[in-house]
């Protein structure tokens, strides 16, 4: 699997939940196709 890179503007942490923008969205969902609730790193 390819790596997935996307841009936080805060700090990350083990088992963050973070809100996606709209493109960030775009990205995992229809180019990576992440499933909803499914974890990456």
């Amino acid at each position: 699997m390819s790596n997935i890179r996307l841009f936080f503007p805060e700090n990350l942490s083990l088992n963050l939940t973070a809100k996606l923008d709209k493109s960030q969205s775009h990205y995992v969902n229809k180019v990576m196709r992440v499933k909803v609730n499914e974890t990456f790193s």
